[in-house]
């Protein structure tokens, strides 16, 4: 298995909440595209993932939906 150079996983892993929203919604309109940003964006789902949110508004299957800003109520991923 290849081993990352990029250190996104546990950086996001030590953000709030609110934080890992604030990071998400940074993201959205971004057209920019790369193989870090490909890594980044997957360490962001799967942080989404790995949390007690419920993110099935921006996360379905494999994919994550970057359309939109989003918010939290009660632990429930909503549009801003």
């Amino acid at each position: 298995m290849k081993t990352s150079s990029y250190p996104f996983k546990a950086q996001l892993a030590l953000k709030s909440d609110a934080e890992l929203i604030e990071t998400f919604n940074r993201e959205v309109g971004n057209g920019g595209w790369g193989s870090a940003r490909a890594e980044f964006l997957a360490a962001l789902k799967q942080e989404f993932l790995n949390r007690s949110l419920c993110c099935s508004l921006i996360i379905n299957g494999n994919s994550m939906s970057l359309s939109r800003r989003i918010t939290m109520d009660g632990g429930v991923i909503r549009f801003a």
